[in-house]
């Protein structure tokens, strides 16, 4: 879970997914278990907590430290309960002034 205090406004959520690769990149991603796929949604959701988890910085999350220097991957999970099929979709990453104005609207 991560919390993010932006002048007042406390935000939290929850990554199902963030590491390192093997290659030394960061990488965020979310599992998701439907028919249908929202990029635009789940870009929005994994670059926002991407956004959080560098504001925080070296903090203890879940008993660990948290290091984050920023995703250069962003990725949904996504698994078809009707199908069983799993895909794996790559998505964009936002600019910060993007999820800052989004921010700023939500306040």
């Amino acid at each position: 879970m991560l919390g993010y205090d932006d002048n007042g406004m406390l935000i939290c959520g929850t990554a199902d997914v963030i590491g390192t690769l093997k290659s030394g990149e960061q990488f965020i991603g979310d599992h998701k278990n439907t028919a249908t796929f929202n990029r635009e949604y789940v870009t929005w959701q994994v670059n926002l907590l991407d956004y959080f988890a560098r504001k925080l910085g070296m903090r203890n999350v879940n008993g660990e430290k948290l290091n984050w220097k920023g995703a250069k991957r962003f990725y949904c999970f996504q698994y078809n309960k009707d199908t069983g099929a799993l895909k794996v979709y790559k998505l964009d990453k936002l600019l910060d002034k993007e999820i800052e104005r989004l921010l700023e609207c939500e306040r």
